[in-house]
Formats: C-alpha cells, sequence, structure tokens
C-alpha cells in the first residue's frame, strides 16, 4: 500500500479489494460501517450504506380526508447513545431514533471526513461530539406517521404496521389511532377503514407482536387483532388494571403488559409497577416476577425492551428494571423488582445519568446525529 511523502499517511485507496471484502465481513456493528464509508470514495463505494439505519418510508393519504402523498409511514431505528462529558469517567446518555441527514450537501466540507454528534435539546444552542467517543447501541424501532396539515408538519406516534407474507409480496396493513377509534389501512384496497368491535374510547398503546397487531385502550381493554380478516378480539387480564399500562413488545419473543399504580397499603404505599406476559395459546396475561436480563422501555417516546448484556456498564440500567421514559423537560423514572411486594418498585436510587427521549411534536427541533461526508446521519 502507497503513502504520502508529504505526510506519510497511508493511501487507504490503494487497498487491495480482496482485503476490503475481508474488513467489510468483520464489521458488525452498523456504526462501524459508517466510519468505514468515511475513509475514502472507494471505501465508501464498497460499503453498502447500512440498512438498519435507512428509514423506510411508505406513502400513504390522509385520513379522514383521503388524498395523496400528504402522509408518509416511517420506521425509525431505536438507539441509546453513551456520550462523554467534560468530567472524568462521565458520561450523558441519549434515547431516540435516528435517520440518514439529507438536508443538507456535505459533498463541499472539507476533507478528511469529520464524525460528529450533534445535540439539539429543547432550551438549548447544538452542541457537538466527537462521534468516535461515543457508544451507540441498537434498542429496536418503533413507527411514525408523518402528516402535512395547512403548512404543518405533525407527527401520530399511535400507528403500528405489519407486512402481509403473501406469496413473498409487498402488501401490508398499517393501523392508527384516530379520535375514539382505530383506523386501518390496506396496501391492497389503498384507503382508510374503520375498525369495527373495539371500544369507543382512546387507544393508549398500539404494537405489532408475531404478525398481530395489540392495541390497548383507555378502558383497561386490550385487544388482539388479525391483519388479514381485521377481526378484534378482547384478552382477559389474570386480575383486574388499576393504572395506566403500557404494552411492550421483547422482539418475537414475549409481549409484556406493564401496569403503573399508586398502591395504598399500609407501609408499602407508592408508585409501582406490576407486568404480566402474553400467554397467546391461552389467550390472556399471565403475571411474571422476573424480565431476566432484559430492561423495559415505556411511556413517552417509543416501547422497546433490550438486554441489559448489550448495554454498556455505568449506565443506570440493570436486568429486570423498567425505565419510564417522560416528556422532556419532565424526569424520567427506574423501576426495580421487589420480591417482598411481588411488584416493581419506584428506585430511591439517585439516578444521575442524563437521559433525553427523541421528541417529533410540532414546534421541536430532533437531537441530530451527523456523520459528513454523504454519511449523515440524524438522531
Amino acid at each position: 500500500m502507497k503513502t504520502s511523502s508529504k505526510s506519510m499517511i497511508p493511501d487507504w485507496t490503494q487497498l487491495p479489494q480482496e482485503l476490503l471484502h475481508i474488513i467489510k465481513e468483520k464489521l458488525e456493528n452498523c456504526f462501524d460501517v459508517v466510519h468505514a464509508r468515511s475513509v475514502c470514495t472507494s471505501w465508501r463505494s464498497t460499503f453498502p450504506f447500512p440498512a438498519s439505519l435507512l428509514r423506510q418510508s411508505y406513502s400513504l393519504p390522509l385520513y379522514p380526508i383521503e388524498m395523496e402523498s400528504l402522509c408518509s409511514l416511517e420506521k425509525i431505528p431505536f438507539f441509546l447513545c453513551r456520550v462523554p462529558t467534560a468530567a472524568e469517567s462521565a458520561s450523558e446518555y441519549f434515547l431516540g431514533g435516528i435517520c440518514r441527514d439529507e438536508s443538507e450537501d456535505y459533498s463541499q466540507f472539507p476533507s478528511p471526513p469529520q464524525c460528529s454528534l450533534r445535540l439539539k435539546l429543547p432550551g438549548s444552542n447544538p452542541t457537538l461530539k466527537n462521534m468516535l467517543d461515543c457508544q451507540i447501541f441498537s434498542v429496536g424501532h418503533h413507527y411514525r406517521m408523518i402528516c402535512w396539515h395547512q403548512g404543518l408538519r405533525i407527527t401520530f406516534k399511535d400507528v403500528a404496521f405489519l407486512p402481509l407474507n403473501k406469496e413473498g409480496g409487498a402488501e401490508f396493513v398499517v393501523i392508527r389511532s384516530y379520535s375514539r377509534t382505530l383506523v386501518v389501512f390496506t396496501s391492497v384496497e389503498k384507503r382508510w377503514l374503520q375498525l369495527k368491535d373495539v371500544p369507543d374510547t382512546t387507544c393508549l398503546d398500539l404494537v405489532a407482536f408475531r404478525g398481530r397487531f395489540y392495541a390497548a385502550f383507555r378502558n383497561k381493554d386490550v385487544f388482539v387483532i388479525d391483519p388479514y380478516l381485521l377481526k378484534a378480539t378482547r384478552l382477559m387480564p389474570s386480575e383486574h388494571l388499576n393504572g395506566f399500562f403500557h404494552v411492550i413488545p421483547s422482539g418475537d419473543d414475549e409481549l409484556f403488559l406493564v401496569e403503573k399504580f399508586l398502591s395504598t397499603t399500609p407501609h408499602a404505599a407508592g408508585l409501582k409497577c406490576r407486568v404480566r406476559r402474553l400467554d397467546e395459546e391461552a389467550g390472556k396475561w399471565v403475571k411474571v416476577t422476573d424480565l431476566g436480563d432484559r430492561v423495559l422501555f415505556a411511556g413517552y417516546g417509543a416501547n422497546n425492551s433490550c438486554s441489559t448484556k448489550q448495554l454498556p456498564d455505568g449506565c443506570g440500567l440493570s436486568r429486570n428494571s423498567i425505565f419510564f421514559t417522560e416528556r422532556p423537560g419532565h424526569a424520567n423514572f427506574i423501576f426495580k423488582y421487589a420480591a417482598g411486594s411481588g411488584d416493581w418498585e419506584l428506585s430511591r436510587e439517585r439516578l444521575t445519568l442524563s437521559f433525553r427521549v427523541e421528541n417529533q411534536t410540532i414546534r421541536r427541533t430532533l437531537d441530530y446525529l451527523r456523520h459528513l461526508n454523504q454519511n449523515n446521519l440524524i438522531l
């Protein structure tokens, strides 16, 4: 491999193709691929942009006024990002969605390309962090529907998507909450339909799990919805639900129902969580006392879960715990299991880490993750 006599920097464009392909096979983390693409033009052509960082998008008509090209459904990868701070051995953690940033032309930026994390939090000026110093961990994905109305960009988070694998076709079904009902869009009929046999009340959560939709309503009902027949069936809880609750999938392994309630029991009063998992065969929810090495993310932003084995030490999240994300400007909470009560209790440990959740509501600015020189990402 040649080197520049002026700087003695290796000329990576001369690296043999067979070695490039070996490097390509060794890169398992999508952000390592992003870094590799920034080396030079030949490397960028060898390493495709990671599919896991692309936001799949579908054009949908607006409901209830069905007009073309006014809405889009986007699949948003969800990540936990560790950012070092000025304090020695300290870090901040940011939870949010990431996509490729195509809003600017980065071809004119100076070489060599830079890797930077641009953070824009509500009420503060943007700050730049060196992306090479950051750690970024995948914690699943979620869907959002973006609509334009009278020049305003409006985001709806109560939406779920399922592909219909009919003979390898590209058909799909989208379900979303609208007012006090659910509406369904099918790629075959290309129009919105109002779903029958569901409660006339607000839908609190919508998720897709193992090829079916699950909807949780304000009246404490949870329904399973067949995407082919568009039929809704009520699921029975093992006991009456008292508080606010969230439906959280753990990949394709388990579906959890997390209930947050205020206990008034003497000597055990306070905010608590109760967790149930779905028994698909019995068609009901069964109480559980151990999440294994999982941590569940619930609340504002998205309902996800991941293994604590893939999270960094010191992030404040431990196995068998629940992390509630609140709206920007409000405190976040961690619940840990208490064997004595059989519930998850609000942790009294001081949460010294700073978590921020992706904010996609109108009049708010998203956090930005930008990798310059045509590898641009947005958080």
